[in-house]
């Protein structure tokens, strides 16, 4: 099973309803019209293919073969169904309602996914059936909101009453009964980023209500493909203008359709009429150009303001859409908007405006979420960035404690929840460890507000509480100044842009001084801020820039073992390490010495954890296929040679089968194209420069400025740097390649692209240098926090049947006791509203790549629980088994003490 071809199909199936190609004309119009013309239909068939379709999935598919889209296509919208329908929207409708009996189904109050094989999977999904449903279901979740099956499902199983809405929650559940209660013995995330901890849906909300807050965004082309903000706000007017026609007119069949309640002949009544007319054609509408004063006009008209102004809480912005003047606020508003929609079309096929204009906003919403929610189709961190920017910068409430609030409340409503680990950025842009400080404090009293807020109506509904922690992740980026560095203007003024990373390092430090100061300020912070990482883009910023810095935060000598109150004492709890590495590089070889670096440069230990990971899981066999010549940094070339070199020569991996005198050869020709004059310089001075890289940046260079006397200066140094004495000799020393690291000179060398050819040959070495880290790894307890949805649209995951996860524990299934098949593992999220997830789906995909390869049920439901239980155990958070009074004591002493602190500033 591939994920392109997959990926393909998934575009096709739901091509009606997604692609903008079809918001100015709706080409399934046309072919419906001429579908009882033979001759006819193959014209219009034959324009819609390369009119429409062709391009339309050329943008974000490799098309390979013509004749599989035209087969397909047929396959799904038939001409012969198309004979049966006057109007597109009543194929629309039994289309969703087939694909809805495909996938949903509904057990102990929720809908949920129909994971076994039914009729009409193979007509439509063909080797996709059964249970390969759960991998197609995975690609088509993340390009339609799928919500809409959820809807079918009700309607066509007769249950109206939009009570049933309440056992739908914006995601599909995916685990079947069995995984279910695995599950409900409890689940910990422990690798999730707290600003995109948020769901779609939220997000959609705040658009579908613009206000002041998020107007700037909407003001711009924020969305591409043609969705810029005048469609959305044009949508929130058409929200609008359906739902109130749905409560007035529709509501007691006063009015024959939408287009004669909107007709009655007084101006503003019109102006509805017209601008339905148009949406429903696609046209450029006058009030589109105008948005949000045509929105605010339709507010005003039909006494649903007031607006909510900034400052309010996002829950009372929500409560007060202004359809909830019309429809019942105990439900999703968009929930019951769409479920009211559907049902109204399905009993009221002859409104053709209404319907029309419905597929419309469907388009545009699917649209937006199609830009915030990321596919398969490009692979890296440098492609996920613009979703995650487009996903979590639309302001949803006015304060950070409204938001907050909001995104932990999507995460903590789910009862199998027991710890929540949410990633943080400390303050970016704070200038002095004063600013720092303040801004972590405020914060955290924001943070520790929501928090006891949630936990407070959580207990009074009977439910749960999770225990929940920071990890304050340090942001890797690329040096600001780039290459133009050098050492001797630090050596003279100090100047910490001069040397190569050292400013950031700075403020690295800086903010870990904060962080751990505040830990040990405050009685029983450490309880809550439970750990640091470094996350962002892998490429950006290499180990060697953060080891100082987790060396420093490690280091035992600079923590109190408890806070000491008068008579009262009270423990201080250790911070957890963790580290974004090995999850999108350009090299295995990179990868592989990333994670080995952070391993052994960072010290870690049993329960310090690894984010990601995937390097360490994916075949060597596999990444060559995709990856037959590399193009990297010379720099990144050569480390990745020189610590092959260093493992060789430890002696302690004998494992290493290659021809050392070829590789020594191959570095010093590497070296040569750097630093051009080689005297003095061995392979062993080359790598000694590069272990002294993960040494904390020199606080002065090791040797100054040296005015040269007259006699000298004539005298022009070959090496090093020309304004320089040579000192010991004109050979190149371990100092010189070290201060090398900083200098213009060499460092545009480094960093110059080159490529790189993997050999079949080569991939033998890859797997005994994988299974060497991977094993390091298992022996000393480190855990591996992945992230399968994440994983399969950022790494080099073939689909996410093939998830890595497999590949390091094989416990319970294949029963085998080696070492590197036996890593701890943990399974999480990373960023919900990226991947339109939730942790207990990210288990239940994990669960049916398992089932899929058939496996013996029983082992897989074991293998389950274990990672469940692992999850839990090797979370930075301590179980301590407080009460819900004596927890909230705690926060309360917490955000007292917090106060006063920032009083103090």
């Amino acid at each position: 099973m591939f994920r392109e071809p997959m990926d393909l199909r998934v575009l096709l199936l739901v091509f009606p309803f997604n692609d903008m190609a079809l918001y100015g004309k709706d080409a399934f119009r046309e072919l419906l019209q001429a579908a009882h013309d033979p001759e006819r239909y193959a014209a219009a068939f034959d324009s819609f293919k390369r009119h429409v379709l062709f391009p339309a999935l050329n943008k974000v598919h490799q098309i390979h073969q013509l004749d599989e889209i035209e087969l397909l296509i047929g396959s799904y919208f038939p001409r012969e169904a198309m004979k049966r329908y006057d109007d597109v929207s009543g194929l629309y409708l039994a289309y969703l309602s087939q694909l809805s009996r495909m996938f949903i189904t509904h057990r102990d109050g929720k809908i949920t996914f129909k994971y076994w094989e039914n009729g009409y999977d193979a007509k439509l999904l063909g080797p996709y059936k059964g249970i390969n449903k759960a991998a197609l279901w995975h690609s088509l979740n993340r390009v339609f909101t799928t919500d809409l099956l959820a809807y079918m499902h009700l309607l066509d199983n007769g249950m109206e009453d939009e009570r049933y809405l309440r056992g739908f929650h914006s995601i599909i559940h995916m685990e079947d009964a069995q995984l279910d209660q695995v599950l409900a013995e409890g689940v910990a995330e422990t690798h999730m980023h707290l600003n995109a901890a948020r769901s779609f849906a939220m997000n959609w909300q705040a658009l579908m209500n613009p206000s002041s807050a998020n107007l700037a965004e909407l003001s711009n082309p924020i969305l591409a493909q043609r969705v810029e903000g005048k469609f959305v706000l044009s949508m929130a007017s058409a929200r609008l203008l359906l739902g109130y026609y749905l409560v007035h007119g529709a509501g007691e069949r006063r009015m024959s359709d939408i287009d004669a309640f909107y007709q009655s002949g007084n101006k503003e009544q019109d102006r509805c009429r017209r601008f339905l007319h148009q949406l429903a054609d696609g046209q450029s509408t006058h009030e589109a150009q105008k948005g949000y004063t045509f929105f605010k006009d339709l507010l005003n008209r039909f006494g649903l303001g007031p607006r909510v102004e900034d400052g309010e809480e996002l829950a009372a912005q929500v409560r007060r859409d202004p359809l909830s003047r019309l429809l019942p606020e105990s439900h999703s508003i968009e929930d019951l908007l769409l479920f009211r929609c559907l049902g109204y079309m399905k009993q009221y096929p002859e409104d053709r405006l209404f319907s029309a204009v419905f597929w419309q906003y469907i388009r545009v919403k699917n649209a937006v979420f199609r830009l915030q929610v990321q596919g398969n189709y490009i692979r890296g961190l440098d492609y996920f960035q613009p979703f995650y920017k487009r996903a979590t910068k639309l302001r949803l409430a006015g304060s950070a404690y409204h938001e907050i609030k909001y995104v932990l409340q999507a995460q903590l409503d789910n009862r199998y929840l027991r710890k929540l680990e949410v990633r943080v950025a400390p303050p970016l842009d704070a200038g002095s460890s004063e600013e720092l400080t303040k801004g972590l404090t405020s914060g955290l009293l924001d943070f520790f507000a929501a928090y006891r807020d949630i936990a407070e109506e959580l207990h009074a509904r009977g439910e749960p509480v999770a225990d929940i922690g920071i990890v304050y992740h340090f942001l890797k980026r690329k040096d600001e100044q780039g290459s133009d560095k050098c050492w001797l203007a630090y050596s003279e003024f100090g100047e910490d842009a001069s040397l190569y990373f050292k400013r950031l390092q700075n403020r690295y430090f800086m903010q870990m001084e904060a962080i751990r100061d505040l830990r040990e300020k405050i009685p029983a912070l450490s309880y809550y801020i439970v750990g640091i990482d470094a996350a962002s883009v892998e490429k950006n910023t290499e180990p060697w820039v953060f080891a100082p810095l987790f060396a420093v935060a490690r280091d035992s000598a600079d923590h109190r073992m408890l806070y000491l109150q008068g008579e009262r004492e009270r423990r201080t709890q250790h911070l957890g390490y963790t580290y974004h590495v090995g999850e999108d590089f350009r090299h295995f070889l990179t990868g592989l010495r990333h994670v080995d670096e952070v391993v052994e440069r960072f010290r870690f230990r049993s329960g310090d954890r690894i984010g990601h990971g995937a390097v360490l899981g994916i075949k060597p066999s596999q990444w060559r296929v995709r990856n037959q010549v590399v193009i990297l940094p010379r720099i990144e070339h050569l480390e990745n040679l020189l610590w092959i070199w260093g493992l060789y020569k430890s002696g302690s991996n004998a494992r290493i089968s290659l021809d050392y005198s070829h590789l020594e050869q191959e570095i010093l020709d590497l070296a040569k194209d750097i630093y051009v004059v080689m005297d003095g310089i061995t392979v062993y001075q080359l790598w000694l420069a590069y272990e002294s890289k993960f040494k904390r940046i020199m606080e002065r260079a090791s040797f100054g400025r040296h005015q040269r006397t007259a006699a000298e200066a004539g005298r022009e140094n070959r090496l090093f740097c020309k304004f320089v004495h040579p000192l010991d000799g004109e050979v190149w020393n371990e100092d010189k390649l070290m201060h090398a690291q900083h200098c213009k000179c060499y460092l545009d060398r480094m960093l110059e692209p080159i490529q790189v050819a993997v050999k079949q040959e080569q991939v033998a070495l890859l797997e005994e240098l994988q299974q060497i880290v991977v094993r390091k790894i298992s022996n000393r307890g480190i855990v591996v926090e992945t992230n399968p949805s994440s994983n399969t649209a950022i790494t080099e995951v073939e689909h996410i049947f093939e998830h890595y996860i497999q590949q390091l524990n094989q416990r319970f299934v294949f029963r085998d006791g080696d070492c590197e098949t036996g890593v701890m593992v943990s399974i999480n999220t990373d960023d919900p509203i990226v991947f339109n997830t939730n942790i207990n789906n990210e288990f239940a995909f994990v669960f049916y790549a398992l089932i899929e390869k058939g496996y013996a049920r029983q082992d897989v439901l074991q293998w389950m629980d274990a990672v469940r239980a692992n999850g839990l155990r090797s979370s930075f958070i301590q179980r301590r088994e407080l009460s819900h009074e004596q927890r909230m004591e705690e926060i309360g002493d917490m955000m007292e003490a917090l106060r006063q602190n920032l009083e103090e500033y």
